[in-house]
């Protein structure tokens, strides 16, 4: 008999270290919703020339069949504070380009002119595919500016439900 509550014991032990394992792995797991599937950047020299940059990111949907509203996005510095427009350094305002078409440009021409004219809003923005390029139209106004930005917090709508996801942000600004 005693022989018996010794295994008991064991197997119980077993059972619920096992189960703690599980649910200590799965809260940590990464249930990224938002993956970047692009990483596009603009050369510094290049705000010496132009007042305002153009950098596209090619943002995929991977959290399931059903497509997000899109509340806002926000630039979040390493500090957990949000990028805003009294930054004396850098100026950045986001956009979506549905056309999928911008990668970087700065030059003023027709067809960018076109282009820039198609651009959307962040704010309420309904997914109707599982990509989405997000547009960085930025201004450099300090040539030794350190980037200081972290990632994306996307506020969007799914089921009824309002989340956040977080995707990193790689410097998309630099030197030769």
């Amino acid at each position: 008999m005693r022989k018996f509550n010794w295994w008991l014991v064991v197997a119980l032990v077993v059972i619920i270290g096992g189960l703690a394992s599980y649910f200590v792995v799965e809260a940590n797991s990464n249930d990224q919703v938002f993956r970047s599937i692009s990483h596009t950047g603009a050369n510094k020299e290049l705000f010496n020339n132009y007042e305002e940059v153009y950098i596209g990111k090619e943002v995929k949907w991977e959290g399931g069949e059903s497509f997000p509203l899109i509340k806002d996005i926000q630039l979040i510095k390493q500090d957990g504070e949000e990028l805003d427009q009294s930054n004396s350094s850098i100026q950045i305002n986001l956009y979506i380009d549905d056309t999928g078409e911008t990668n970087v440009h700065y030059r003023d021409t027709y067809e960018n002119k076109l282009l820039k004219e198609s651009y959307v809003s962040v704010q309420d923005y309904q997914m109707e595919s599982d990509r989405f390029t997000l547009v960085f139209e930025t201004s450099l106004k300090d040539q030794n500016y350190q980037n200081d930005l972290e990632k994306l917090l996307i506020t969007y709508i799914e089921q009824g439900k309002e989340k956040q996801a977080e995707l990193p942000l790689r410097s998309f600004i630099f030197k030769n």
